[in-house]
């Protein structure tokens, strides 16, 4: 299904042509079901916004680097009725369950704090293995137009 992209606010005023190195923290993980493991994610959600970062000329560091990410993913599942699937009145009411996610993804200036960008895209998905695979699709979709480009 398709994801919704919401927040990107950049600060105006942040130069990201000065920015070379990147330090992706651990992130946090909220599932409110069991049909997803986000201790699985976690590190596959980190690996995938470090690779799409190093894509946009940024290097990673162990250490301290001019930007600090943080992320955090809430997944949930939702049972709601199958309203296609229930045109005749005598048939009983069909379930359909989802699983919803919200990743948060927030950036900030090593060196004063700074939130320099966010983004907060959710997407939902019929499988809790299409969830999976696919969210490193809605990582690079998320983070395509990155670093963005300075207003003026």
């Amino acid at each position: 299904m398709a994801a919704a992209a919401r927040g990107e606010d950049p600060v105006a005023d942040f130069d990201f042509t000065r920015v070379k190195t990147f330090t992706v923290r651990p992130g946090t993980m909220k599932s409110k079901t069991a049909k997803v493991n986000g201790d699985r994610l976690e590190p596959l959600v980190r690996k995938h916004i470090a690779g799409r970062l190093a894509a946009a000329g940024l290097t990673e560091t162990g250490g301290k680097g001019d930007l600090v990410v943080n992320f955090t993913l809430i997944v949930s599942a939702e049972r709601e009725r199958d309203r296609r699937a229930n045109r005749r009145p005598s048939r009983l009411p069909l379930m359909r369950e989802s699983i919803k996610g919200m990743l948060l993804i927030a950036i900030r200036s090593s060196k004063d704090g700074v939130l320099v960008w966010r983004k907060f895209p959710t997407f939902e998905e019929d499988d809790p293995r299409k969830f999976e695979e696919r969210l490193p699709r809605h990582i690079a979709r998320t983070l395509g137009k990155f670093p963005p480009e300075k207003k003026e």
